[in-house]
């Protein structure tokens, strides 16, 4: 099974740190940081060791021009397909938060998308599991899109061995990462969604 880290929205303690590291495990990291502008963005991009730059995805928008040295762009649910530059050549995927548009979506071909939430948020409080797991069990079985789907919302080590046994093809992890405050611990937490 895929796992993808997304970025928390906000500085933490040793977060370069820990991306450094997930990225020597060659881990996918979606760049995930709202109200940055394109500026901070190529600053942190920067950051990156170009052979590793590869696993990066970045949310948009914006689209720095760095980040035409990066590996994937992620689409938020309401962005449009138009804002992915037409000679864009790496991964592409999109978050979704409902079966309908994923059934209806006809834009570019996607890699793979997120759908949420799945379980009850952990970095946003009070944004509730939306679906029912057998229905979404369901539907991942016999859904016509099959673009290759990932869960987010609510993962972490319980919840990610559900989300496989659900059919999900990959998970997306965010709050259950970041709660430690320490790069070992992180690592702790990730290899725990591996198993």
């Amino acid at each position: 099974m895929h796992i993808v880290v997304i970025t928390p929205p906000g500085p933490v303690p040793q977060e370069t740190e820990t991306l450094l590291a997930l990225l020597d495990r060659r881990v996918r990291i979606h760049l995930r940081k709202p109200g940055w502008t394109s500026e901070a963005l190529i600053r942190w991009i920067n950051v990156i060791p170009l052979p590793q730059r590869k696993y990066l995805a970045l949310h948009m928008p914006p689209f720095p021009g760095q980040a035409v040295s990066l590996g994937g762009l992620h689409l938020k649910s309401e962005a449009p397909e138009s804002l992915v530059p037409a000679s864009w050549m790496g991964r592409l995927s999109k978050s979704f938060h409902s079966f309908e548009a994923i059934e209806q979506y006809t834009g570019p071909a996607l890699d793979y998308g997120f759908l949420s939430p799945v379980f009850d948020s952990i970095s946003k409080p009070g944004y509730r599991q939306k679906f029912a797991p057998e229905v979404l069990k369901q539907f991942l079985v016999h859904r016509k899109n099959k673009i290759p789907l990932f869960a987010l919302g609510g993962i972490c080590p319980a919840t990610a061995s559900e989300a496989r046994a659900m059919g999900f093809d990959g998970i997306a992890v965010l709050g259950a990462l970041w709660q430690p405050t320490t790069v070992a611990d992180r690592i702790k937490v990730f290899e725990q969604l591996i198993v």
